[in-house]
């Protein structure tokens, strides 16, 4: 919460997008996305796009840049101002799948550059492979480690810029961590993602508590859900702004 209020922070003029996409039994992908339209990235933009199985790449590869347009102008109208720089945490796809994403990113590179608009792109990925445990001083056992581990190197690989997160308390089982690799972009704070991230952790707000992802792409988990579930029209235009979804 202290980064959140970092007037650091504040000053570069943030806004964070979330994008996760469901696959539709018989109809093709329901791409959700949501947007922060003001400094303490509690108020939100929404979308959502139904991909038609024939039209699956290629609209997909557009759909993103053309929506961070479209928000770029709800934040301008909402705070006087465009953004400087730009956060896409994108969850839905793996570390495997990144060269997929050059088209996609190509289109977001050029957009973002002619409005003179820093950005970072992070693939989220809930369902890693490790665990991390610290041994208590008691009875020098091992156990889950306490929410706000943060974990940079040793087991990170040396070639990319990732981190570890585990935000959330876990008092069953064993905890699994959220990796964030922050595959492409040119913002000039890379030593503040990690607790940035962490941070917006703690504001998801149909949750008293941290959740494992930042609140952007659990809101658009949610939406994503729920479009592939129920809705398969475009969101009305008085639910475009709000959580209605959740």
């Amino acid at each position: 919460y202290k980064t959140i209020q970092d007037k650091s922070i504040n000053d570069r003029k943030i806004m964070v997008v979330g994008v996760d996409s469901s696959h539709i039994k018989g109809k093709g992908t329901g791409v959700a996305m949501v947007a922060t339209i003001n400094d303490s990235f509690t108020n939100f933009y929404n979308k959502e796009e139904i991909i038609k199985e024939e039209n699956n790449k290629e609209q997909l590869q557009y759909c993103v840049s053309s929506f961070i347009d479209e928000a770029i102008n709800v934040y301008k109208k909402e705070n006087d101002e465009a953004p400087s720089n730009v956060i896409i945490y994108r969850q839905g796809v793996s570390l495997q799948q990144k060269e997929y994403l050059k088209t996609e990113i190509a289109e977001i590179d050029f957009s973002l550059e002619t409005k003179n608009i820093l950005y970072y792109y992070v693939l989220v990925n809930t369902k890693t492979t490790f665990k991390f445990f610290e041994k208590t001083k008691t009875n020098n056992k091992f156990a889950n480690p306490g929410p706000g581990l943060l974990v940079i190197d040793g087991v990170t690989n040396k070639n990319f810029f990732e981190f570890y997160i585990q935000p959330q308390e876990v008092t069953q089982g064993s905890a699994t961590p959220t990796c964030f690799h922050v595959a492409y972009g040119n913002m000039k704070f890379p030593e503040l993602i990690a607790k940035f991230t962490y941070d917006l952790c703690h504001i998801y707000s149909n949750w008293q508590g941290t959740v494992r992802i930042p609140n952007v792409i659990k809101a658009a988990e949610k939406l994503s859900k729920m479009t592939a579930k129920y809705k398969l029209v475009e969101l009305n235009k008085n639910l475009q702004k709000g959580q209605a979804y959740l």
